[in-house]
């Protein structure tokens, strides 16, 4: 029997309702960019205030039979890299469907475990999955949560441990991480140091991500997924070009400035993909 990940945000980050959900989707989705992107990040807070922009995100992605989902663990729990046991992950539209062999492919990773206590209370990855579902019904996933326990070099040997993965699917798998950026400050800091943060995403640097958010302090929660993700695409960095898709502040939403949470959605595409955009 088939064990599924029940839904532990529906009605709270986003609508438990399909019809009123699948309206919403259709109205902020945009075009595929004819399924040239190997990877995004996506903000994963409640759909009011960054549902549009992770819905413009993945929906310029285009059709791939898996996502590899890579999500901050906000609780805690759990191993650093785990992955879920479930088959199946709730959501409005139905159930998504875990693709189990790439899962075990990951899990041969030095360093990726099986850990389903994670997963109980995370909503960093299930954000997505309402989306995911209804833009592409038959898609699966690989759910795999990074916890921020350790220091920099396990993040980024994980990366490039996962290459291999990342190279040999490239063509029918994309790698999404959940992030959001600068927590609780005012508009005007938010936005200059998410700035910094971007800009070392846009070159597929790392390193200079790493060190921005340490020197300037920036409250990304995605950090530790956006390293991975980064480390991985070092190997293909001469073959990918980097698209920004949005960046918004959730006083953009409220209208209060003074203490705001950034959001940021990027596209990873082959070269040649970006002119589209």
């Amino acid at each position: 029997m088939s064990r599924v990940r029940q839904s532990v945000v529906a009605g709270k980050f986003y609508p438990a309702s399909a019809s009123s959900l699948a309206e919403w989707i259709k109205s902020q989705a945009e075009g595929p960019v004819s399924q040239l992107a190997v990877a995004a990040i996506a903000p994963h807070a409640g759909y009011m205030f960054s549902g549009d922009l992770a819905v413009r995100t993945l929906s310029s992605i285009g059709p791939k039979d898996v996502f590899v989902l890579l999500g901050p663990n906000h609780t805690g729990l759990g191993t650093t890299a785990a992955l879920s046991s479930a088959d199946l992950w709730q959501t409005p539209f139905g159930d998504v469907e875990v693709d189990k062999d790439l899962r075990e492919e990951i899990l041969s990773v030095d360093g990726v475990s099986i850990d389903d206590v994670a997963h109980l209370y995370e909503h960093s990855l299930e954000v997505f999955l309402p989306i995911l579902k209804f833009l592409y019904p038959s898609a699966r996933i690989v759910p795999l949560t990074i916890k921020a326990d350790r220091e920099k070099d396990f993040f980024i040997t994980l990366g490039k441990s996962l290459f291999p993965l990342y190279n040999r699917y490239k063509d029918r798998v994309a790698w999404l991480v959940s992030s959001d950026m600068n927590h609780y400050e005012s508009q005007e800091v938010t936005l200059s140091k998410d700035k910094f943060a971007i800009d070392r995403i846009l070159e597929l640097d790392y390193q200079g991500l790493w060190e921005e958010v340490e020197r300037h302090r920036i409250s990304m929660c995605g950090l530790h997924p956006a390293i991975v993700l980064l480390s991985m695409l070092e190997g293909d960095k001469d073959d990918i070009d980097v698209a920004l898709i949005g960046h918004k502040t959730s006083g953009d939403v409220l209208g209060d400035y003074d203490q705001v949470v950034g959001y940021m959605g990027c596209l990873f595409l082959h070269k040649g993909a970006k002119e589209g955009l």
